[in-house]
């Protein structure tokens, strides 16, 4: 017996009192219908299901791959466009902080306005 059918037969023979005969007969046709849903369905609908599965996540990635190559999203693999951003990053800033503001123009401020002084606390170590 299907599973859906056992719990649906116990749920309904439970509650009984509550659907009365037509309950249950309702119960013993759904239940017959549920036993007889895996055999309505024939044999080569799977096999096209999963050929079908397989093209379709073939096009998106044949789509997807690319674009996530431009966009570094690709793990361990860094597209052109990486490189040259590296050589735009400056390295001589690490002895100096910078103040983070809201919007950033491209540059940035590294001297702390005067309304933050002695407001901020630094873990010395």
């Amino acid at each position: 017996m299907h599973r859906a059918s056992q719990i649906f037969r116990r749920r309904f023979a439970t509650q009984g009192a509550q659907y009365g005969q037509k309950g249950r007969e309702a119960a013993d046709k759904y239940a017959k219908t549920l036993q007889k849903l895996p055999s309505a369905m024939p044999k080569e609908a799977g096999q096209v299901g999963t050929v079908v599965g397989a093209v379709v996540g073939a096009v998106v990635l044949y789509n997807f791959l690319p674009w996530a190559y431009h966009m570094d999203m690709v793990p361990f693999v860094m597209s052109p466009a990486y490189y040259e951003k590296v050589k735009n990053v400056r390295f001589d800033n690490y002895d100096r902080g910078f103040i983070y503001m809201s919007y950033d123009d491209g540059n940035p401020v590294y001297d702390m306005p005067e309304c933050l002084k002695g407001k901020m606390y630094l873990k010395q170590h």
